[in-house]
């Protein structure tokens, strides 16, 4: 009667050790990615700020016109005087 192992050998240990690495890794990976995501872009306080902020831009903007306007029309002094 032929012996009976039942011990895999060396070489599918170590292919099976990578292969779980790589898919243990991958997933990590994954999930840190989708948590980048989430908190920068898709999350409610994520687009609460990016809209605060480009209200905040377009009053600087504002701003800046008024006070354009406002030196062109208090210090513009006619040519002939």
């Amino acid at each position: 009667m032929e012996e009976q192992n039942f011990l895999p050998s060396p070489e599918k240990c170590k292919s099976k050790y990578w292969k779980f690495a790589a898919g243990f890794l991958g997933i990590i990976i994954l999930v840190a990615g989708g948590y980048f995501v989430w908190d920068k872009y898709l999350s409610p306080e994520a687009k609460s700020n990016r809209e605060t902020e480009q209200n905040y831009q377009k009053y600087l903007d504002w701003q800046k016109n008024y006070e354009s306007a406002m030196k062109n029309d208090t210090y513009q002094i006619p040519a002939g005087q």
